[in-house]
């Protein structure tokens, strides 16, 4: 009993360590102010830095564990699932784009906005993103809470952590919309799971992840939904109100849409066979 508490405190650390690094990296940022392109690198900078500041020294010395053990150590990220993490988000945009029926636009944005749009996708919405939630959450998380509580269980607690955060920047309502974001993100958050377990890392995870919010139809580069909710170079509208093509109505991404879920299904599909191929005991048996 005494182990399953310090387990779910170890969950609250977490989750108060994710809010409290990001607002420590915005109070940096007051001080220092910087001009709008250096605020953006020194934000993600920041925000990665401390947190792995954090990790380094909560298990060092109160976990008593090495970088291997949480999953922040070796190996790299393999070459075949650099490629996955390309061609996954690539055939959702290329399935909305040639199979759903919508109204491309080119945004008129002057080259300035342009360079700025790609490098807040690029290390804000793609790096700082993938690193931090893959490090707090696949990797001091996932690693302690299997100890704890079996390797099944693990993952199932630490997608309640990654949910838990994820509903806190949910702006709808109503339970049907909810759900339907829990399913999503659970999805997601086992695919990134079980490719930490298969690799025995999280860089993998941190690259798949990244990928996906650098290239689909979420991030500003390319934004695919029913309707245009933030400024992109290049938008796709939907016709569709279907829930399954645009996902939760009224929320800016289609995460929650049948082909990104469908997506991150593959991923889980892949990891098992990766799995059974390299002889790594799946964690799902």
């Amino acid at each position: 009993m005494c182990d399953k508490i310090k387990a779910l405190l170890h969950m609250l650390i977490i989750f108060a360590v994710f809010f409290l690094a990001d607002s420590f990296s915005i109070a940096m940022l007051k001080i220092l102010d910087a001009g709008i392109f250096c605020t953006e690198i020194f934000y993600v900078c920041i925000n990665i830095l401390s947190v792995f500041i954090i990790i380094y020294l909560y298990s060092k010395y109160i976990l008593k564990n090495s970088f291997t053990e949480i999953y922040l150590g070796k190996p790299l990220p393999s070459r075949q699932w650099c490629i996955i993490a390309f061609i996954m988000p690539a055939a959702i945009d290329i399935f909305y784009l040639f199979f759903i029926k919508g109204e491309f636009q080119w945004g008129n944005y002057p080259k300035s906005e342009i360079a700025y749009i790609l490098l807040v996708v690029i290390f804000s919405s793609g790096l700082k993103t993938s690193v931090v939630e893959e490090i707090l959450l696949r990797g001091l998380a996932l690693s302690y809470l299997q100890k704890t509580f079996g390797k099944k269980a693990g993952i199932l607690f630490a997608n309640f952590l990654y949910i838990s955060i994820n509903l806190v920047y949910i702006d709808t309502y109503g339970w049907n919309k909810i759900l339907l974001l829990v399913l999503a993100v659970f999805v997601q958050g086992t695919a990134y799971s079980l490719i930490t377990c298969v690799t025995g890392s999280v860089w993998s995870a941190v690259t798949v992840h990244a990928m996906y919010n650098i290239i689909s139809s979420n991030s500003n580069i390319l934004q695919i939904s029913s309707k245009e909710t933030y400024f992109a170079i290049c938008t796709y509208k939907l016709e569709s109100r279907n829930w399954l093509l645009t996902g939760v109505p009224d929320w800016n991404s289609i995460d929650t849409a049948a082909p990104a879920i469908t997506g991150h299904l593959v991923l889980i599909v892949l990891a098992v066979l990766y799995a059974r191929k390299d002889n790594v005991k799946p964690v799902i048996y």
